[in-house]
């Protein structure tokens, strides 16, 4: 799922992600009601949230074993690229070993 993510960054992220399918979403509190229906494997916030919204969108992750990344955090693409790949592990990970 990408969460308010600037569209010249969203094609990159959607590459990484293959063969996922990706949700994008407008902003934060849209994202929290898709997360419960979707179940994204890993959430991406194209900006800094809020600490309410990080709360939020975290609290969610953790019900659903997802990952989050803020694309903010990372101003080097090719660090952004990896760090998405590592979640997109690790959530596929925490999945396969959920009851």
């Amino acid at each position: 799922m990408l969460v308010a993510v600037p569209p010249e960054m969203a094609n990159d992220l959607v590459s990484v992600l293959a063969p996922l399918q990706v949700l994008k979403v407008a902003h934060v509190p849209a994202a929290c009601e898709r997360m419960v229906a979707t179940w994204p494997l890993v959430v991406i916030l194209g900006t800094r949230p809020t600490e309410a919204e990080l709360a939020a969108v975290r609290a969610t992750a953790v019900d659903i074993s997802a990952q989050i990344v803020v694309a903010d955090d990372h101003p080097d693409r090719a660090r952004l690229r990896l760090e998405v790949v590592a979640a997109k592990r690790t959530a596929t990970q925490m999945r396969d070993k959920s009851p």
